[in-house]
């Protein structure tokens, strides 16, 4: 295989990866937009924990 192959195969995984982060990371975000309306009791019980 040839050295520029595998960086390319390399730098391509690696863009998918932070590709698939980004994405899960803004689903997070969106989910926790709405979180204290789906989530209440998930929320008081980290409050009654601290």
């Amino acid at each position: 295989m040839h050295p520029e192959l595998a960086i390319a195969m390399y730098r391509h995984q690696e863009h998918q990866l932070e590709v698939r982060l980004e994405q899960r990371r803004s689903h997070l975000e969106k989910a926790g937009q709405g979180a204290p309306r789906r989530h209440r009791p998930f929320r008081h019980h980290l409050r009654a924990r601290r």
